[in-house]
């Protein structure tokens, strides 16, 4: 999925390696874009991102 997304942005993928406990801080802290995979929409993540 990021492979086919990057090109339409004219980015470049860079994997960030991250846990679900450390997921909302890295976001926070610009470690990374966006995320993908199976990452559900909660009211904490929603205020975060």
């Amino acid at each position: 999925m990021a492979q086919s997304l990057a090109p339409s942005l004219d980015a470049q993928i860079r994997w960030v390696l991250t846990t679900w406990k450390t997921l909302s801080q890295d976001f926070k802290e610009k470690q990374c874009d966006i995320v993908l995979g199976g990452v559900s929409v909660t009211l904490k993540r929603q205020q975060i991102a």
